[in-house]
C-alpha cells in the first residue's frame, strides 16, 4: 500500500523500500514490466518500460497499484531533481487552497521519480476529461485564464455553484504560477472533467513546478497585458473570476503567504539547497510585496 501525501511537509512519506527498488529497476530497464508490476503489488501493467508520453516530455510509465491507476514520471537528465521539486510544489500549492493531484516522491539510486495518482479514473471507471486547449478551441476562445474562467461560468457545474468555486480557484492557481515561476502553464496543463450532462469541473492541478528561468511571461493570457507575469496583470481582469475586491485581496494574500515560505517547504520535502537555488527566481521578494501592493492596485478594479 502506498501512503497518500498530506498537505504539508510533515506528512511527507516515502513508499515502502521494495517499491522504491522496483521503480529504480524499471527506470534502468533491468527488469521486465511484469516483474515490476508484481513487486509493486499491482494488478496489471498498463504500459511498457518508461517512455515519453502520454503527453509531456519526461519518460513515464502507467501502472495500477492496489487497483488504482498511477503515472510514474522520471527525470530526463535535468540539472535539478525535477520530480522531487514537482512533488514539493504540488504539496505547497495545497496551502493556498489549490487542489492538486495526489503525488508521492520515490527515491531512486540517483534522484527521484514522482508517482501521481490519475484523476481521470474513479472506481475503475474512466472520467471524461478535456484539456483547456481542446475546450477553449471548441469555444473559439483564445488560450487564457480569463477565457477559461468564463468558459467555466457558462458550462461549469451549476449544482451548489461549483463553477464559482472553480473560477476562484483558477485565479489562485494563476497567481501561484506567477509567484512560483511556473511558466510551463500552457493550455494542455489544465484539464476539465466533463460530467454526464456535459458540465465542466476544474480538475486537480498537475505538472506544477518552478522553471527557474524567470521568463517574465506565462504560456496563457493573464490579463490586459497579455501573458506578462505580474500581479498587476493578474488583477487587471480579476472581475472575470467572479471575485469581489475583498475576495481578490484575500486570495492574493493567501497565495503570497504560502509563497513566502516556499524555500523552507521545499527543503522540508528533501529538496537540496543547490536545487532550491537553481529554481529560485526572486519569488520571495515578489510574494512579500504582493500582500502589501494588492490592496492599492485593487482600487483600480
Amino acid at each position: 500500500m502506498w501512503a497518500t501525501i498530506g498537505s504539508g511537509p510533515s506528512e511527507f512519506q516515502r513508499p515502502p523500500s521494495a517499491i522504491c527498488l522496483a521503480v529504480s529497476n524499471l527506470f534502468w530497464c533491468s527488469v521486465k514490466p511484469s516483474r515490476f508490476i508484481s513487486s509493486c503489488g499491482a494488478s496489471r501493467p498498463l504500459s511498457r518500460c518508461p517512455r515519453r508520453g502520454p503527453g509531456g516530455a519526461r519518460p513515464k510509465a502507467l501502472l495500477e497499484i492496489d487497483a488504482e491507476p498511477w503515472v510514474i514520471k522520471f527525470s530526463d537528465g535535468d540539472r535539478a531533481d525535477a520530480p522531487l521539486i514537482e512533488h514539493a510544489t504540488l504539496t505547497l500549492a495545497r496551502g493556498a487552497f489549490i487542489r492538486t493531484a495526489t503525488s508521492i516522491a520515490v527515491r531512486l539510486t540517483d534522484g527521484h521519480a514522482i508517482a501521481v495518482k490519475r484523476f481521470d479514473r474513479s472506481s475503475g471507471q474512466r472520467r471524461h476529461c478535456l484539456s483547456a486547449a481542446v475546450a477553449l478551441r471548441a469555444a473559439a476562445e483564445p488560450f487564457g485564464y480569463p477565457e477559461l474562467a468564463q468558459l467555466l461560468r457558462r458550462k461549469g457545474v451549476a449544482q451548489g455553484e461549483r463553477y464559482v468555486k472553480d473560477m476562484q480557484e483558477l485565479f489562485r492557481r494563476m497567481v501561484f504560477n506567477i509567484l512560483m515561476d511556473n511558466t510551463d502553464d500552457y493550455e494542455k496543463n489544465h484539464a476539465l472533467i466533463v460530467s454526464a450532462d456535459q458540465q465542466y469541473e476544474l480538475s486537480a492541478a498537475y505538472d506544477v513546478l518552478p522553471t527557474g528561468q524567470a521568463l517574465g511571461f506565462q504560456q496563457m493570457r493573464i490579463g490586459h497585458q497579455g501573458a506578462d507575469s505580474t500581479l498587476e496583470n493578474a488583477l487587471s481582469m480579476s472581475n472575470l473570476f467572479v471575485l469581489k475586491p475583498d475576495g481578490v485581496v484575500t486570495d492574493v494574500r493567501r497565495v503570497a503567504r504560502v509563497m513566502h515560505g516556499w524555500k523552507a517547504h521545499l527543503r522540508a520535502c528533501g529538496v537540496s539547497v543547490t536545487d532550491i537555488e537553481y529554481c529560485r527566481a526572486d519569488r520571495s521578494a515578489l510574494s512579500a510585496r504582493a500582500a502589501r501592493r494588492v490592496r492599492v492596485k485593487n482600487r483600480a478594479l
